[in-house]
Order: structure tokens, then C-alpha cells, then sequence
């Protein structure tokens, strides 16, 4: 299996899913790299990551808000195996 062949697979089949939180405005799930969340606030949908420190991003709805946090995940994964392959 190459290097490219994990991304793809990476790509095609990592997928977040989320728990919604005991109050009505935030969802989120936990990972081996660390927790991501969806918060709903002022009408719009923010993302905090692993990475970050408070929440960023306006998104007009909950699943735009979650396959961005996907996403960020997926290529934090391949970052991961990039850096280790190296």
C-alpha cells in the first residue's frame, strides 16, 4: 500500500460522528488527536478543532459546520502519516 493509497482511503472513509450536548446549542465528538465541536450561536454555526482555542468559522447550517470539522480531520491524519513518513 503507498502513501497516496492511504490518503485516498483517508479521504474516502474517516468520518466524525457527533453527540449532541445536554444544552440545545452544541455537538461534539471526541478523537484520538482530540475533541471538535459545533456550536450554534447568533444565528450561525462556528467549529473549534484540536487546534484551536476558541471557535471559528460561520456556517449557515449544522452539517456545512460538521463535514468542515470532517475535513479538518481527515487532514490532520494525512499530515500525521506525511510528517512520519518522512
Amino acid at each position: 500500500m503507498t502513501l497516496n493509497d492511504i490518503k485516498d482511503y483517508i479521504q474516502s472513509n474517516v468520518t466524525l460522528h457527533f453527540a449532541k450536548c445536554n444544552h440545545a446549542n452544541s455537538w461534539f465528538t471526541h478523537t484520538e488527536i482530540g475533541y471538535y465541536e459545533v456550536e450554534y450561536s447568533g444565528g450561525a454555526y462556528s467549529i473549534m478543532t484540536p487546534d484551536e482555542v476558541d471557535f471559528i468559522g460561520i456556517y449557515s447550517d449544522l452539517a456545512s459546520a460538521m463535514n468542515a470539522c470532517i475535513e479538518r480531520h481527515r487532514n490532520a491524519l494525512i499530515r500525521a502519516i506525511e510528517d512520519g513518513s518522512k
